[in-house]
């Protein structure tokens, strides 16, 4: 790298903690660094904090895992006690974690592509509204995709050198990740389909996997012994219960989905009691249930699902301007998104339509150019037939978009900001690159025929 390339870093890295920084002060003013699932880490930070144990109401946690709660009982304890405090804390070691992912959103462009990419990728992700966003709120969103990216980093790093030792801390971090968020176990599958399509596969596929599994193994003990639950979390079912299922009766019933899934829960709450089940038998039943009503109706469960996550792709601003106070979240605006579309969304969520396109437009401009530099890297990948780590990248992206089902938010783009932030350089480059070469073929060589 030329010295000017570090400068150009230097000043990215400075805009991206400008931009958390006034964001994370504005925010703390208004009080407005929560959110609805804020509360329940929370709980689970202050139980760590004052008796080491990880429950909620007295029973053993085996929805969400101890990262977030863990990273925020540390800072709990670092700001004596306080719990203001201690939420202030998390929250700007947040921020710095998030401009460390601006640095390795520089570092995974780089080992793709080149520098040029890597400070461009930078770029776009020191300026992403849904990235900044995430860092100035009390969830793990932020925290996750610095640990996926890390390990996706190193994982890049194993494809281009060969090195087991890449691999092995890949492993690790990995693991880090789904003790912040479980969805990462997810991710870690994707990575072993990945290696098992590469020459040395068993070998490779083999390394990552068994010290992942070492890594998470300790959780699933301590599940099975205190819950009766033999897995790393039950996110996945519950998620499968409480949320995605619901949806079939909003469908088919016309009620909304707030109701849908308050019947639900109490139908959970009710059978647990009758039947005296233990928390891994009432999550084990809840996934049972669930996986049933989708597949009963499977060709209706796919619609929902599929039309729900394209909300992934939404943009972020909304949620940069409820943290100034400018708009209000959680006022059924989903519902609306899903019943009668972009428009009657946007309308229901500003009020005044002009006003929010005034208010979001220029972020929502900085996501169209970023959108279409994506897609013109998908199309430069297709035509040069990406390689092994491009195509490892490319499906993280996918796993994570059908991931989110019927409730695709922007906040779950946020761990796969760098991926397309890269993509969009790369694309954006490509573009450049051919709009100058007609240029210069046309020109006279300089002092010659």
């Amino acid at each position: 790298m030329t010295k000017t390339d570090w400068v150009a870093l230097l000043l990215i890295l400075i805009v991206a903690a400008a931009a958390r920084a006034s964001l994370l002060w504005v925010a703390v003013e208004k009080d407005n660094v929560g959110a609805p699932d804020s509360g329940a880490y929370r709980d689970l930070a202050w139980s760590m904090a004052r008796s080491q144990l990880f429950a909620d109401g007295g029973y053993p946690e085996i929805n969400r895992t101890p990262g977030y709660p863990f990273f925020a009982a540390v800072a709990h304890v670092l700001s004596g006690g306080d719990q203001m405090g201690g939420w202030l804390v998390v929250l700007v070691l947040q921020a710095l974690l998030d401009v460390g992912l601006v640095f390795l959103t520089f570092l995974l462009g780089r080992l793709l592509v080149g520098h040029g990419v890597g400070l461009g990728a930078a770029l776009f992700q020191a300026i992403s509204p849904v990235a900044a966003a995430s860092s100035c709120r009390a969830l793990p969103d932020s925290l996750y995709a610095f640990c996926l990216t890390a390990a996706l980093l190193l994982i890049v790093g194993h494809l281009k050198t060969g090195k087991i030792r890449r691999l092995v801390w890949a492993g690790v971090v990995m693991a880090l990740a789904c003790y912040v968020r479980p969805v990462g176990m997810i991710m870690a599958a994707v990575v072993v389909v990945a290696l098992l399509c590469r020459p040395g596969r068993f070998r490779r596929a083999g390394a990552f996997a068994g010290v992942f599994v070492a890594c998470i193994a300790p959780w699933v003990i301590r599940n099975t012994v205190v819950a009766d639950y033999c897995g790393f979390s039950s996110n996945g079912g519950d998620t499968l219960y409480y949320f995605y299922a619901p949806e079939i009766a909003v469908s088919r019933r016309d009620i909304d989905g707030e109701t849908a899934r308050q019947e639900m829960w109490e139908e959970a709450r009710r059978y647990a009691e009758e039947h005296n089940l233990t928390v891994g038998a009432a999550a084990r039943w809840r996934q049972r249930k669930g996986l049933g009503r989708i597949a009963a109706h499977p060709w209706l469960y796919t619609k929902i699902h599929l039309k729900g996550s394209l909300g992934f792709w939404l943009p972020g601003a909304t949620d940069v301007l409820e943290l100034g106070g400018l708009t209000r979240g959680n006022r059924g605006t989903l519902e609306v998104l899903k019943k009668r579309g972009l428009v009657a969304a946007a309308r229901h969520y500003f009020g005044d339509i002009e006003l929010g396109c005034l208010t979001a437009g220029p972020m929502v401009l900085i996501l169209l150019v970023k959108y279409a530099g994506v897609a013109a890297c998908v199309v430069v990948g297709l035509r040069r037939r990406a390689g092994a780590a491009a195509s490892l990248l490319a499906a993280v992206v996918v796993v994570s978009m059908m991931l989110t089902g019927p409730f695709g938010l922007p906040r779950y783009r946020v761990p796969v900001e760098p991926i397309l932030n890269v993509a969009a350089a790369v694309g954006l480059g490509a573009v450049f690159a051919r709009t100058r070469r007609p240029a210069r073929q046309t020109g006279k060589p300089a002092g010659g025929s």
